[in-house]
C-alpha cells in the first residue's frame, strides 16, 4: 500500500476550516470588523455551494451554514490522497443586545461571505429572518 506523509507548510491560522464537535461538520473561520455604522462578519467559506448557503439572524444568534462540494472528477481520476474539505459546515455566533434584522445584507464573492449588520441603537419590531445572499464584487461602500 502506498502511503504519503503530508506536512502542512503553513501556520494553523492559514487553515480555513476546523472540525466541530459534531462529526463531519466543518466550522468556517470568521473575522469581525466594524465601521461607525455597522458590524461586518467575514466568513471564509471557499468552495461553498451558493445553492446551499443559508444565513439567518434570530434570537440574537447569527447562523451561517451550507455545504462544500468539489467538482466530481472521479470518472477521470483515481484519487491517491484527498486534503480539500467537503461536506456540511455551520457556525453560530451570539450577537450583542439590540441587533435587529432590518437592513442586514450578505455578499458572497471569491470564497468570502460578508454579512453587514447595522449597529444597534434604534428600536425595531423586526424578528428573526433568513438573509438573502448576493454575489458579485464586494464593495464595502455599496449597499447593493
Amino acid at each position: 500500500m502506498y502511503q504519503t506523509q503530508v506536512t502542512w507548510p503553513y501556520p494553523s491560522s492559514a487553515v480555513p476550516w476546523s472540525f466541530s464537535p459534531t462529526p463531519g461538520t466543518l466550522v468556517p473561520q470568521v473575522d469581525i470588523a466594524e465601521t461607525p455604522n455597522e458590524l461586518v462578519y467575514i466568513f471564509a467559506v471557499p468552495g461553498a455551494d451558493l445553492g446551499t448557503l443559508d444565513v439567518s439572524l434570530a434570537n440574537q444568534q447569527l447562523t451561517v451554514s451550507g455545504e462544500i462540494g468539489l467538482p466530481v472528477l472521479r470518472e477521470q481520476y483515481s484519487y491517491r490522497y484527498e486534503e480539500r474539505p467537503k461536506g456540511r459546515f455551520s457556525r453560530s455566533l451570539s450577537m450583542e443586545t439590540g441587533i435587529t434584522t432590518e437592513n442586514v445584507r450578505a455578499d458572497y464573492n471569491q470564497g468570502l461571505l460578508l454579512i453587514h449588520i447595522p449597529r444597534p441603537g434604534r428600536p425595531s419590531g423586526a424578528t428573526g429572518q433568513k438573509i438573502a445572499v448576493s454575489t458579485g464584487p464586494i464593495n464595502p461602500g455599496n449597499p447593493m
